[in-house]
Parts: C-alpha cells; structure tokens; sequence
C-alpha cells in the first residue's frame, strides 16, 4: 500500500464523493447515514470474517465510536429540524438528549402546538 494515495481527483463522477454538497438541512442527515452505515458495515464484516477474540476486541472501539457520533448527530438533527439551529450541548449525549426531550418531545410532540404544525407544514417547524 505504500505510495498508494487515499485521496484522488478524478473526472468520474460517478466515482467522487463530494464535501459540502448539501444544505443546511441535509448536512447532518448526509454526516449521520455516513456514521450508521459505516458502524453496521463493519459488525457485518467482524461477524462474517471469523476472526479471533483479540482482534474483535479492536474493532469494538471504532464500531462504538460510529454509532455514538451516529446518535449525536441524530440529536442534533431533530432539533435543527424543528428550529432552524443546532442545539445548545456541542457533544455531551445526555445534554443533548435532555435538550431534546425538553424542547421537541415535551414542547411539540406532546402538546397541542403539534396539531398547528401538522396542519400548516413549513420548512423548519418554528416553537415559541
């Protein structure tokens, strides 16, 4: 693999993963699906690949890593698609998940504010 670069330009579109290419609104899902499916590839390749116990010891680590940022992330969407921002927090899951529970579940999904947003969509759902 030495001298190999991991990093290419290429006049194959097809082939390029581009950096930036969606909006504020799809940002976090892009970033989010990329962490899940990354996780869930890699436990499918350590349960297919037979491998001894130490070195699934060192694949645990990164496995738990993708899924947690994973769940960040999915925090962090849920808020900013309701209001527009991310949520205060940066990348503490309990703040995160407490900011959530409070502002969207309590505030939105469990009062009567939700039937209002149901029934006149908007781009961001807006809470007062």
């Amino acid at each position: 693999m030495k001298g190999r670069k991991i990093f290419v330009g290429t006049d194959n579109m097809g082939h390029a993963a581009y950096f930036g290419w969606q909006d504020k609104g799809q940002a976090l899902y892009g970033l989010r699906e990329g962490y899940k499916n990354s996780a869930d590839d890699l436990v499918s390749l350590v349960i297919s690949s037979n491998c001894d116990s130490k070195t699934l010891d060192t694949y645990i680590f990164p496995i738990m890593f993708l899924y947690r940022h994973s769940l960040e992330i999915s925090l962090k969407h849920i808020y900013q698609r309701c209001y527009g921002e991310l949520p205060e927090g940066g990348h503490d899951l309990l703040t995160l998940w407490f900011t959530v529970k409070r502002d969207v579940i309590d505030k939105f999904i469990i009062s009567e504010l939700s039937l209002i947003h149901i029934s006149e969509p908007t781009r961001h759902l807006r809470i007062s």
